[in-house]
C-alpha cells in the first residue's frame, strides 16, 4: 500500500492495478478494455471516475459501462474538457480528487467506529 499526500493534510492509501483489496482506489489512467484480467464487479475500492465530454478517445458509453460495473464508483462529468480533464481543469480536478478523498476517509472512519463500537460492546456483555 503506498499513500497519496493531496492538499489540506489528506493521506489516501492507494494500491496498485489489479489489487482489489477494499482500499481506495486513485486511478490516475483507465484500465486497458483489453486487459481480461480486471472483472469490474470485483473492483471493491471507492473509484472516482473523471471524464471530460469533449473526449475523442473514451466515449461516455464506456464511462457509464465503467459506473454500473464498479459498485462504489461515481462519474464527475467535465463539460468542455476532452480525453486529459484532469490537465485541463487541474484545479477543478485537486479539489474534486481531495473532496472524493475526504469523504473516502470520513466513510472509513465511520465504519471503523463501528466496528469498534460492536466489538467493545460484545466485549462489555461477556463481562
Amino acid at each position: 500500500v503506498k499513500y497519496a499526500e493531496l492538499p489540506n493534510g489528506v493521506r489516501i492509501p492507494y494500491v496498485e492495478q489489479g489489487d482489489t483489496s477494499g482500499l481506495p482506489l486513485l486511478l490516475l489512467h483507465g484500465l486497458p478494455a483489453e486487459d481480461p484480467s480486471v472483472e469490474l464487479d470485483e473492483i471493491e475500492a471507492s473509484t472516482l471516475l473523471v471524464w471530460g465530454d469533449q473526449d475523442q478517445r473514451c466515449p461516455r458509453s464506456e464511462q457509464e459501462a465503467l459506473l454500473a460495473g464498479i459498485a462504489r464508483s461515481r462519474l464527475v462529468v467535465y463539460a468542455g474538457a476532452g480525453h486529459t480533464a484532469h490537465a485541463e481543469e487541474p484545479e477543478r480536478f485537486a479539489a474534486d480528487l481531495v473532496a472524493f478523498a475526504q469523504e473516502v476517509q470520513d466513510l472509513f472512519a465511520q465504519r471503523l467506529s463501528t466496528a469498534i463500537g460492536a466489538h467493545l460492546q460484545v466485549g462489555t456483555q461477556r463481562w
